[in-house]
């Protein structure tokens, strides 16, 4: 997790002014999925909001690192 947040500053750093960053994983692991969202919303939450996505294909993300809001504002895909 900890590369990944090394990631994600730097692509925070390289955002212009009302960019857009969308986090997007190959892993069921909501350590690196709601918990990256988790922690870029307590260190950036000045910086960066959660837009919700205006999609029916999905599911709400991972109880346990999100509010129940956030977790309807990221999508998590289930291939079963």
């Amino acid at each position: 997790a900890s590369y990944q947040q090394l990631l994600v500053k730097q692509a925070i750093a390289l955002l212009k002014p009302g960019g857009i960053l969308t986090y997007s994983t190959c892993t069921f692991h909501s350590k690196e999925n709601e918990g990256m969202v988790a922690h870029l919303l307590q260190c950036y939450g000045d910086l960066m909001e959660l837009i919700p996505l205006d999609t029916r294909y999905g599911g709400p993300g991972l109880p346990g690192l999100l509010t129940r809001e956030q977790c309807e504002a990221v999508r998590y895909f289930d291939p079963s």
